[in-house]
């Protein structure tokens, strides 16, 4: 996926949003909200699934306090896919743990800016959503930027 980003933004994209969602089991559709210019309240929703990109939208952002690269990130700078996989390990292992199940599948993954900074480490936001076919139930998670868990819905 990070190649994907890349090959399609360039490795100085500015994010406020990388989401995957799982459309089944062989194939995911990836959604980015970017910019070239940090500084620009104008973004651009782009959507892949297959190898096709479609611009899905034009986003306004709308900032009461800091500058518009305080709600954006890099990937691999402030924010990374490799983190994004680490966090959903844990949160199998958190499944296992806590509700001994063990074929949690993952329908949805972000990396989204926070939209009210209150300090650094809640600046990004890592959330995982899982289903478990076995009791037909769902689990979210959502890690602060340090992977920290910060809310788990079971």
């Amino acid at each position: 996926m990070t190649e994907a980003l890349n090959s399609k933004f360039g490795t100085d994209a500015w994010y406020t949003g990388v989401t995957i969602r799982t459309i089944s089991e062989k194939e995911s559709a990836l959604v980015a909200e970017v910019t070239e210019d940090p500084n620009s309240l104008k973004q651009e929703q782009w959507s892949k699934q297959g190898d096709s990109w479609q611009l899905a939208a034009n986003v306004s952002l709308q900032i009461q306090n800091g500058k518009p690269q305080d709600y954006m990130f890099q990937l691999g700078k402030q924010a990374s896919l490799t983190t994004l996989n680490e966090l959903i390990q844990k949160c199998r292992e958190k499944l296992e743990e806590v509700e001994q199940i063990s074929d949690g599948q993952v329908t949805f993954a972000s990396i989204k800016s926070a939209t009210e900074v209150r300090n650094a480490d809640e600046r990004i936001l890592y959330t995982v959503s899982m289903h478990s076919p076995s009791n037909n139930k769902s689990y979210s998670f959502v890690f602060n930027q340090k992977g920290k868990l910060k809310d788990f819905n079971n």
